[in-house]
C-alpha cells in the first residue's frame, strides 16, 4: 500500500511540475527582477522570432483573450537577438521572388494586403497569421488568381468612388430642394442616375420633381430606370411593386 502511495505523490509532483512549466510559458511569475511583463501587442511583435510552436501557443491565449503575459528576460533577450540577427541576414534565395514559374507571383505583405478588401474573410485571415509568424515572409499566389483580384479590387474602387460621389450629390440635391432651386437639384439628381450607383435617394425625388411639374414623361424614365437597376435587390421589392403600380397609372391616363 505505501508503494503505490508513493508512486502516487511521484505521479502528482511531475504533473505539478509539467503544468508549471507550460503557465511560466504563457504567464510566468511577476516576482523577481528575472520577469519582464509584455503585453500582447508586444508579444506578437515577437512572433517571427520565436519558434512556431510558442509562438501557436502565444496566439491562441491571446485569442482567448489573455492580454498581458510575464516572461523571463533571459528569453525576451533571446528573442530581441533572434530579432537583430533575422534583420541584418542575407535573404535566401528561397525568400526572394526570383526564379518563380510564370503561373506564380510572390508578394510582399504590404502589397497582399492591398486585396483584403474584396478576399474572402477566412483567406484573409490565413494570410495574417502567417505574416504573424514571419514577417519577412513573401506570398505566392497564382498568376491567374491575381488578375482576377486585380479585377474585383479595381471594381471595388469605382463602387467605393460612386458612392461617394452619389451622397454628394445627394446632399447638394437636398439642399437645392431647400433652397428652392429645383433646376439645380434636377440636375445632381440626374448626375446619379447616369453614374448608375444603386441608392433610391436621387430616383424618388426625381419621380417627386416631375410629377409635380407634370413633366410626366421624364417621370416615366426615371420609374422605368429605377426598377431596371432595383428589381434585383431584394432590399427594393416593395420599391419596385410601387414603381410598377406608379408607371402603371402613368401609362394608362
Amino acid at each position: 500500500m505505501w508503494v503505490f502511495i508513493i508512486v502516487g505523490v511521484i505521479i502528482f509532483i511531475i504533473l505539478s511540475v509539467l503544468y508549471t512549466n507550460k503557465n511560466d510559458l504563457l504567464s510566468g511569475s511577476d516576482s523577481g527582477s528575472s520577469i519582464q511583463r509584455l503585453s500582447s501587442n508586444e508579444i506578437r511583435s515577437y512572433f517571427p522570432y520565436i519558434d512556431t510552436q510558442t509562438a501557436l501557443l502565444y496566439r491562441d491565449a491571446i485569442l482567448k483573450g489573455q492580454t498581458t503575459f510575464n516572461v523571463k528576460r533571459d528569453v525576451v533577450e533571446q528573442w530581441n537577438r533572434n530579432r537583430i540577427l533575422k534583420r541584418t541576414a542575407v535573404p535566401s534565395k528561397d525568400s526572394m521572388p526570383v526564379g518563380q514559374p510564370k503561373e506564380y507571383t510572390k508578394l510582399t505583405w504590404w502589397k497582399l494586403q492591398q486585396y483584403f478588401p474584396i478576399m474572402d474573410s477566412e483567406i484573409s485571415a490565413n494570410y495574417f497569421a502567417d505574416h504573424l509568424l514571419d514577417e519577412s515572409k513573401w506570398f505566392t499566389v497564382k498568376t491567374t488568381e491575381l488578375e482576377e483580384w486585380e479585377k474585383k479590387l479595381a471594381a471595388y474602387k469605382n463602387n467605393e468612388k460612386n458612392l461617394h460621389q452619389t451622397a454628394t450629390n445627394n446632399n447638394e440635391g437636398i439642399a437645392f430642394e431647400k433652397q428652392g432651386d429645383t433646376a439645380s437639384a434636377i440636375e445632381v439628381y440626374e448626375k446619379n442616375l447616369e453614374m448608375g450607383y444603386p441608392a433610391s435617394h436621387s430616383y424618388n425625388r426625381l419621380m417627386i420633381i416631375y410629377h409635380k411639374e407634370k413633366r410626366y414623361e421624364d417621370e416615366i424614365r426615371v420609374i422605368k430606370k429605377a426598377i431596371e437597376v432595383f428589381s434585383s435587390d431584394a432590399r427594393y421589392s416593395k420599391d419596385v411593386i410601387k414603381w410598377k403600380e406608379r408607371l402603371n397609372k402613368l401609362t394608362n391616363k
